[in-house]
Formats: structure tokens, C-alpha cells, sequence
């Protein structure tokens, strides 16, 4: 870890009800737990530029990046290793073909009433008020 705060991105995508989501590799900070995809910005990167690259990376898919809808602070606890700040877009599907990839071992289109079921990553259902995407 460095010793200053790591940028993330995530990206917020409904699609006819349904959540984008992904569950992060067991190896992975906050493994098995289900997530926006999503991940770090490189140096130098923009952070549009980081988010497409990362929701291809883990999806599969195309998305547009859109307007930002939140900002998530992530300090270091038991669960997570340093401290983050994710900024989360609202995106919209392009194109691409759904699949798992990189940093995760599942990727789903889950109904927005399921997914107050699944075990997320902190900070998710925050991010999705914050968006004004209400799950059940």
C-alpha cells in the first residue's frame, strides 16, 4: 500500500431493473463479496478512461461513462488494507459480451430487488442512494 489514499472508480449500470454487478476473486481485498465494477486508476489515467478499462476488464462489456454520482471513502479497518477513495459513475451498456474477468469470478446483471440479499462491499449501497438506484 502507499502511504497516501488510492483512487478507484466504479461504475453504476442499470439495465432494465437490473444492477451490473461482480463478485471480486477470493485473492482480491474484500474477496467473495459483491461489488459495482470497478477498480484503481493508473497513474496518468483518466478516470473515464479507467473506469471503461476497468468494466471491460471484469465484464466484458462497453459501457459509456456518464455524470459522477458519488464519492466513497474507505479508511483503514479490519477488512480493508489502506485507505481509498472510489468515485463512482452512472454508465450505460454499449456493447460486449457478459463474462468474468480479471478481478472477478462472476459477473451478473442482478435484479435490483435481489441485491440487498447479497454480502457487498462496504460503502455499495451508499454509492446507489447516492445515485438514486433503489434496490428493494
Amino acid at each position: 500500500m502507499t502511504d497516501g489514499p488510492v483512487l478507484g472508480v466504479s461504475a453504476v449500470v442499470v439495465d432494465d431493473e437490473r444492477l451490473l454487478m461482480v463478485r471480486r476473486n477470493p485473492d482480491q481485498i474484500l474477496g467473495g463479496l459483491w461489488s459495482l465494477p470497478g477498480g484503481k486508476v493508473a497513474h496518468r489515467e483518466r478516470l473515464a478512461d479507467a473506469l471503461a478499462r476497468e468494466v471491460r476488464e471484469e465484464t466484458g462489456l462497453d459501457v459509456v461513462v456518464g455524470e459522477q454520482v458519488a464519492i466513497h471513502e474507505e479508511l483503514p479497518g479490519p477488512r480493508v488494507p489502506g485507505h481509498f477513495v472510489i468515485v463512482a459513475f452512472r454508465a450505460t451498456l454499449r456493447g460486449g459480451t457478459l463474462r468474468a474477468g480479471d478481478d472477478a469470478v462472476e459477473a451478473e446483471w442482478v435484479p435490483l430487488h435481489e441485491v440487498r440479499r447479497l454480502r457487498t462491499t462496504p460503502g455499495l449501497l451508499a454509492i446507489l442512494s447516492d445515485a438514486r438506484v433503489r434496490p428493494a
